[in-house]
């Protein structure tokens, strides 16, 4: 009896043993003409992990590999194949290739690639300082994800680029640095994921086309790109930090949508060739610097904004018209400075808000968001003694009630007419409509259904009739 248990005991030491034997040999590694293979016994699959010899050019990888009379078909392309060759020329890969993982041909001197249409993964640096790699990039359509710094520093891809529409995610500084591709950028719907950087130090110069898919534009995405014209989605909600940073190129009108809530610091900083900027009607917060260095921007309305940050549109030194919000709380310092004090920026601004917005900055004052107080200032009839007394607004030379004509800018009309007579301001008007005086302060002087007005000192004066704005000297 005590034989037949140590025999029992013998036998399941050995099968103990022999177990992890067993499952190691499921798979297994060989070398077949110039790649090394990591062999799947079970799924008889087969994937490249390594060159065979130093120097390759035009690297053909097969189909089917087989060893032992067993045939493998190759499936993937493992982690830094390369590493220890001189691998250069061109890449043809076959269509069973479902994964390229990460480094695969990290600085390699690959000149082209044939790709494999079941491609579904281009893992991290997979193709990462690929220098030599030139022309168009045409993915396959079954691509699903674009890793992290997969493209990165390929310095010499050219013309357009189209994100096939069955990518899903594309990573972190995917394609940066790839500064030869000089056209258009296309991002399809089907991308829902993408992190910072992901484009930044393009030299593309065409139009982008964003996704109505995103919700958010990542920081520092697009920074450094000469895209001539965006198009930002409704559906958008948040464009972070640097997205669009230094986009020299961009010109001519930048509408922020509607559905944008925030708009993060730096943005927009120093796209100098903008002309126009329209912020949506639900936004809350506009970043430090969001705008700062728009040189040449000559109209800025923003529809809503609870917030505007430090330095927010300063050196925007050809701004013409600021229209701030009726719900604008705060202001933080710098936000319209102009480091060249002789230019008086912007000419106008027609502020909406009731109760004067104050310095939203940890330490601050109003008289530290404006370096000029030339510009004439336009706020609500009703509100216009609080700016005249509130911290920094009460600073500006002309304050005027919101509906009156800027000077020099004086309205006509047929119908109406504002003259001066023997000292006094002499309006034509049908009888009944009330005529308003302004000085050039926005100080209301009169306001009466009479139509000739003495007893004015001599001065510029604003004339207010049937909706209509006058400014008349006596």
């Amino acid at each position: 009896m005590k034989k037949a248990i140590a025999s029992v005991l013998q036998a399941l030491l050995v099968l103990l043993i022999l177990i992890p034997t067993i499952a190691h040999s499921q798979t297994t590694t060989v070398i077949v003409d110039d790649l090394k293979y990591f062999l799947d016994l079970e799924t008889r699959t087969a994937t490249v992990i390594q060159t065979a010899k130093y120097e390759i050019n035009n690297l053909i990888i097969p189909e089917k590999i087989t060893s032992d009379d067993i045939e493998y078909t190759v499936t993937e392309i493992g982690r830094d194949i390369a590493e220890y060759s001189a691998l250069s020329g061109s890449v043809k890969m076959p269509n069973t290739i479902i994964e390229i993982k990460e480094r695969a041909f990290h600085n390699t001197l690959i000149t082209a690639i044939e790709w494999s249409q079941s491609l579904e993964i281009i893992g991290d640096m997979a193709f990462d300082n690929c220098k030599y790699l030139t022309g168009e990039l045409t993915l396959p359509k079954t691509l699903k994800s674009i890793g992290k710094k997969a493209f990165s520093r390929c310095s010499n891809l050219t013309g357009d680029l189209v994100i096939p529409n069955s990518v899903t995610f594309i990573g972190e500084e995917a394609f940066s640095s790839c500064k030869s591709l000089t056209g258009s950028l296309i991002i399809p719907n089907s991308v829902t994921q993408i992190e910072p950087s992901a484009f930044s130090n393009c030299a593309f110069t065409g139009k982008l086309t964003i996704p109505n898919s995103w919700e958010t534009i990542p920081s520092y995405c697009f920074r450094y790109s000469n895209f001539s014209e965006i198009e930002i989605p409704e559906g958008m909600k948040t464009i972070d930090g640097w997205a669009f940073g230094y986009c020299k190129s961009l010109t001519g009108d930048l509408v922020i949508p509607n559905s944008v809530t925030r708009i993060e610091g730096c943005a927009f900083y120093g796209c100098e060739n903008i002309e126009n900027i329209t912020i949506g009607e639900n936004n809350e917060y506009i970043g430090d610097h969001a705008f700062e260095g728009c040189s040449n921007v000559k109209t800025i309305d923003i529809k809503s904004t609870i917030h505007i940050g430090e330095g927010a549109f300063s050196e925007c030194s050809k701004l013409e018209t600021l229209i701030l919000p009726e719900n604008l709380k705060s202001i933080g310092n710098f936000a319209l400075f102009n480091l060249n004090d002789e230019v008086s920026s912007p000419d106008k601004i027609i502020c909406h808000a009731p109760i004067p917005p104050k310095n939203g900055s940890y330490i601050g004052s109003m008289y530290l968001v404006f370096n000029n107080f030339n510009s004439q200032l336009f706020v609500p009839a009703e509100s216009l003694e609080l700016y005249k007394t509130a911290e920094g607004w009460s600073k500006f030379f002309k304050i005027l009630p919101i509906g009156a004509t800027a000077i020099g800018d004086v309205a006509e009309d047929a119908d109406v007419k504002v003259s001066v007579a023997d000292g006094a301001v002499v309006v034509t008007a049908p009888v009944g409509e009330t005529v308003t005086v302004y000085n050039i302060s926005g100080m209301c002087l009169a306001e009466t259904k009479e139509h000739r007005i003495a007893g004015l000192a001599p001065g510029i004066y604003l004339v207010r009739v049937a909706d209509r704005t006058f400014k008349v000297a006596l």
